[in-house]
């Protein structure tokens, strides 16, 4: 049967965070002087042009105005930029800090290859197309014979859905623990037929920081970025 399950996360320790924390926050105080610095250069300009205008050719206020406009807006962008880059800095770590608690857990990740501990049922993944009226699965043992098979009719759309397999032959008797695969076929109403893709649970073994965020290095020796994990068991 087809069964669904929400994703799960904790928390744990990040060694990057200070460090991370550290350089945004010089980075913001850089930001804000030079706009201080922007706002000082532009009103010591003003007050000259204003103590060295021509009496009888003042300087036009509308002009002026549309300076001092200009000026303010670049000044909001500045600060904006600051705020938004400290924002950028504390999600980071949130991230670094809830994906160090993952290690040793286990993640849905893209793949076939279905681990059975021969006594209990094995849950994995599957894209289901919308229009399916059937879905048939077929698990295979590790010389790539078909040990167990069954459908399911009318399944709900959607990707990534959860399935379980029993761990059983089709007699109901536990299948010996070990490696197993999944292949999928989805039957339209229109009678055409389609391979599904498939995703299994892969152990975390470490985490990886770097330019292009937090990466989960499994222990089947993928890597998958953080933000693209959906299930956790």
């Amino acid at each position: 049967m087809a069964t669904s399950t929400a994703s799960s996360s904790t928390a744990g320790t990040n060694p990057y965070q200070n460090l991370n924390q550290a350089g945004q926050a010089t980075k913001a105080n850089e930001d804000a002087t030079s706009a201080s610095n922007l706002q000082g250069q532009f009103l010591k300009m003003l007050l000259t042009q204003l103590q060295n205008q021509d009496p009888l050719n003042p300087m036009n206020s509308a002009e002026t105005t549309s300076q001092m406009a200009q000026i303010s807006t670049v000044s909001g962008i500045q600060q904006l930029n600051t705020t938004m880059t400290a924002l950028s800095a504390n999600m980071t770590a949130g991230y670094s800090y809830q994906a160090t608690s993952l290690i040793g857990h286990s993640v849905l990740d893209s793949g076939s290859q279905l681990i059975s501990d021969g006594k209990s049922q094995a849950s994995f993944g599957v894209d289901i197309p919308v229009g399916t009226a059937r879905m048939n699965i077929i698990i295979k043992d590790s010389n790539g014979v078909a040990v167990d098979a069954f459908s399911v009719d009318a399944p709900a759309p959607g990707n990534q859905q959860l399935m379980q397999w029993d761990g059983k032959d089709g007699d109901g008797n536990f299948l010996p623990a070990g490696k197993y695969s999944i292949a999928t076929s989805m039957v339209g109403k229109d009678g055409t037929t389609q391979t599904g893709a498939t995703y299994t649970f892969n152990q975390v073994a470490s985490i990886s920081f770097g330019a292009n965020g937090v990466t989960l290095n499994l222990a089947n020796g993928n890597q998958v970025p953080f933000t693209k994990i959906t299930q956790v068991i």
